[in-house]
């Protein structure tokens, strides 16, 4: 997550998930191997199986919102798992902030603050100049020259 601030706008960003999140370990006579991302999907493998029962063979599983595919290819199985868009990270505003957006790439989040409308000019940045006029501080935007 990286958060950005420009003025009082504070853009957030959410690398997307690609799949190498996702821990799959191997358990009694079953291999893995891959990482789990589109370029390298995981592959679980298993021995044939030799006990003439077809009632207990693994089969194609899909989960009902299709996030997850288990498909059997010979003796191996490919796992599929969409990718995370952003949306399912929760940003949750403060005081005197606002949140819009819903984290995807298209609807990124912005948190925004209000100005600072207090109206107090004693307590704002301002350029300082020391009396022998060795140091000097300037605010040019968001940066400042020394």
């Amino acid at each position: 997550v990286n958060i950005t601030q420009t003025g009082n706008d504070f853009d957030i960003t959410v690398t997307p998930a690609d799949g190498a999140e996702t821990d799959v370990d191997a358990g009694n006579n079953i291999t893995v191997t891959g990482i789990g991302t589109t370029a390298d999907p995981y592959v679980i493998s298993a021995p044939d199986n030799n006990d003439n029962d077809p009632t207990n063979e693994i089969q194609s599983v899909t989960s009902s919102d299709a996030s997850v595919n288990i498909t059997q290819t010979g003796n191996d199985f490919d796992i599929t798992v969409n990718p995370a868009d952003g949306a399912e990270t929760d940003v949750d505003a403060g005081n005197n902030i606002t949140v819009t957006g819903i984290g995807t790439t298209a609807d990124p989040y912005v948190i925004s603050a209000p100005d600072n409308n207090d109206n107090d000019p004693t307590n704002e940045i301002q350029s300082v100049t020391s009396s022998d006029a060795s140091v000097n501080i300037t605010q040019t935007g968001n940066d400042f020259d020394i």
